[in-house]
């Protein structure tokens, strides 16, 4: 049995944002833009099987965690929460030059 994965509106909007601007960047090719929501998906299915397997974010939280996608040069970021041991709650994803998204 896998973990049930969720995303806060936050982190949906942050999906879109991403799609988006990565669109803008390759001038409207979407094969680049769906290979880069391949990986994120690929990222989820992480969080359905193996949550536990990520890394905590910090110290003082340790139920949050984060997943590093790799993609191209660089990748995204997800910022997730155990909620329990059915949940995961994903409250960030940024790529991985963006600001810091704690």
């Amino acid at each position: 049995m896998g973990f049930q994965v969720r995303f806060t509106e936050e982190a949906q909007h942050d999906l879109e944002h991403l799609h988006d601007g990565l669109l803008q960047r390759v001038e409207g090719d979407y094969r680049v833009a769906e290979s880069a929501l391949q990986a994120i998906r690929d990222g989820i299915a992480v969080l359905e099987l193996a949550p536990l397997s990520c890394r905590k974010a910090s110290a003082g939280e340790p139920f949050v965690c984060e997943l590093v996608l790799g993609f191209g040069v660089s990748g995204y970021v997800l910022l997730f929460d155990l909620e329990d041991s059915q949940a995961v709650t994903v409250l960030a994803l940024r790529h991985q030059q963006e600001a810091d998204y704690h």
